[in-house]
This record gives structure tokens, C-alpha cells and sequence, in this order.
């Protein structure tokens, strides 16, 4: 499956990584592109559903929803084409149980501390923020270890929820006096930006361009 793999959606469940591992865990292939909003299902490259609905049981059970059922041959292979291209997009990630054991862990550490209810007073509201986690990043650091840890450490050094690969010398610096005997510092970044975007802390918006998913 192609889905769009976001922490703050993961954390208020209105994406179920349950699911996701469950699919993983008896060897499905799940792939994350982040500017996933269609919601297409093909069933044995011979009919497919292009729909309003989640896959959730309320978007295919109760709530009313609109789709279209395609089964004449040359629109289902378009559709399973347009599919594999997102699959092997170069924007798309391929999730591994890792990430999803790892993302659990980070909701699972919010969900152990403390919570104040407090009431929320938000003028000029912006859709958007919805994607970006909004607790203490210190749940997500303590559950990151190694390269991956140092460079969402190092990303707090650029100011600007988008950056760009031409930020990333104020990274290096860090990273250098952090791995001296590390001579490829700017490909581990780049490796390391891909494994983030699979825990859905980072956006790729394409052409070197990134987005932080987390409020600083």
C-alpha cells in the first residue's frame, strides 16, 4: 500500500501505525509518499475504487462518501501504473518495521508523561499545522539513536521549518567534530533526511527542498 506517514497523524490516531505494522509483520509492502491525498483501492489489476472514503470503518461503513467503480481494462492499467509510479517515486520511502516500532515508541513516550488540559486560544487558524508535532521534541530525540539522532540534533541549527541542501553547511560543522573520521558527512545527511521522512518528521517537497514536521 502507498500511504503518507506523518507523526502527529500517527499520534492522534487519525492514521492507525498499528495497521501499518501489522501489514509489514506478515510481509505486505507499505510505501510512504507525502503528498498522498487520493484515495484509490485496485483489486487484482482488474477493478478499481476511486473514492472519497478512508480505509477506516467509518469511511467504508457509516459515513457518506462518493466513488466511482472502474472495471473497463485500459483505465484499471492507467491506474495501476500511476501506482507503481509512486511506489518507485523518487519522493517515496519505503517503510521497514524499524521505523514503525520506532515511530510507536515516540507516541508511546508522550503518552507516558504528564498531560495538562489546558484551553487553546488560536486566531488566524492554518490548516497546515495539523501535520507538525506539536509535543516536546525531547520525546522524539530519546527514542533516536546514532547518525539519525545527530542530524535531527543538527537540523535545529537552521531557523526555518523549509529548508534546502544548501543549508545543509550549518549542519556539518556539528557533524564533523561529532564523526571526525566521517569523510562523506553530506551524504550521511542525505541518507539520514530519507530515514526521517520514513518516521514522518521531515517532508520531502521535491528538488532538495525539505520540511521539519515538528513544532520548535
Amino acid at each position: 500500500m502507498v500511504t503518507n506517514v506523518n507523526l502527529m497523524s500517527m499520534y492522534k490516531r487519525s492514521s492507525d501505525i498499528g495497521a501499518l505494522r501489522l501489514i509489514l509483520k506478515n510481509g505486505g509492502l507499505v510505501y510512504n509518499y507525502q503528498k498522498l491525498h487520493a484515495k484509490i483501492y485496485i483489486f487484482d489489476d482488474k477493478k478499481a475504487i476511486i473514492t472519497s472514503a478512508n480505509l477506516t470503518g467509518s469511511g467504508l461503513k457509516t459515513n457518506f462518501e462518493y466513488g466511482v467503480l472502474i472495471n473497463e481494462t485500459s483505465l484499471v492499467n492507467v491506474i495501476c501504473e500511476d501506482y507503481s509510479k509512486l511506489c518507485n517515486s523518487e519522493l517515496s520511502g519505503r517503510l521497514k518495521t524499524e521505523h514503525t516500532d520506532q515511530i510507536q515508541s515516540i507516541i508511546d513516550s508522550v503518552s507516558e508523561s504528564p498531560q495538562l488540559s489546558l484551553p487553546k486560544l488560536q486566531l488566524n487558524y492554518d490548516e497546515s499545522t495539523d501535520d507538525y508535532f506539536d509535543k516536546d521534541i525531547f520525546h522524539i530525540i530519546k527514542n533516536l539513536n546514532g547518525w539519525k539522532r545527530s542530524v535531527f540534533y543538527a537540523l535545529g541549527f537552521i531557523e526555518n521549518k523549509l529548508f534546502s541542501t544548501a543549508d545543509f553547511p550549518l549542519m556539518i560543522p556539528y557533524l564533523q567534530k561529532k564523526y571526525p573520521k566521517n569523510y562523506h558527512v553530506e551524504a550521511k545527511i542525505r541518507q539520514q533526511l530519507q530515514e526521517l521522512r520514513d518516521l514522518g518528521l521531515i517532508k520531502f517537497e521535491g528538488n532538495g527542498v525539505y520540511r521539519k514536521l515538528w513544532l520548535v
